[in-house]
């Protein structure tokens, strides 16, 4: 979650994820930075549905379908390519599960997760290990929809990738950050861990 500080900078803030926010932050659209939506393009060759968005967050984004704030992707299909920049507070979690369950399920084709990288620790986190994750170096200079919180939050941003280009998203990512890709268990096992 992001507040405002005294002297009007975006920071982390301790709150939890359902806590009320300083009524100048409440609302406010952070979109993702261009540089980012040319990589999901260079691994996945387009979005199919970006499904928490915006009319004006799709002039960068350009999916072929977007679910508004008011459409609900949450009660939507999700189907393809999708990218998500994932809304804060609780539907965070929501919007998560919901596109995981959907890659698992064959739904969803190949998908792109950007979430803040203090997520991991949570519960509803832990699936997302089976992608393979970009922990940006450095802060996100994200766009907004307010000039007056327009910059880098207090805390770094993590992309995940699910589908089948695993190598192309590590090739075209790792220019932002560290990329990891977890081992399963049974893998593991075969190349002799313990």
């Amino acid at each position: 979650m992001i507040g405002a500080s005294q002297n009007g900078r975006i920071q982390q803030d301790d709150r939890p994820e359902d806590s009320p926010l300083d009524e100048r932050v409440r609302g406010v659209e952070w979109f993702t930075p261009q540089k980012y939506i040319d990589a999901i393009y260079g691994v996945m060759g387009g979005i199919d549905l970006d499904p928490a968005s915006c009319l004006e967050a799709n002039k960068v984004v350009k999916a072929k379908k977007i679910f508004t704030k008011e459409e609900n992707g949450l009660v939507k299909s999700w189907a393809g390519r999708v990218f998500l920049n994932s809304p804060k507070g609780k539907e965070r979690s929501m919007f998560a599960k919901k596109l995981y369950e959907n890659f698992k399920s064959g739904y969803v084709s190949e998908s792109i997760i950007l979430l803040p990288n203090t997520c991991t620790e949570n519960k509803w986190f832990k699936p997302l290990f089976d992608g393979v994750l970009c922990f940006v170096r450095g802060r996100i200079k994200f766009d907004s929809s307010d000039s007056y919180n327009e910059g880098s939050p207090s805390h770094g941003n993590i992309f995940i990738y699910f589908g089948q280009n695993k190598r192309r998203f590590a090739e075209v990512f790792s220019k932002f950050g560290n990329i990891m890709a977890g081992i399963s268990t049974s893998e593991s096992k075969r190349r002799g861990g313990n």
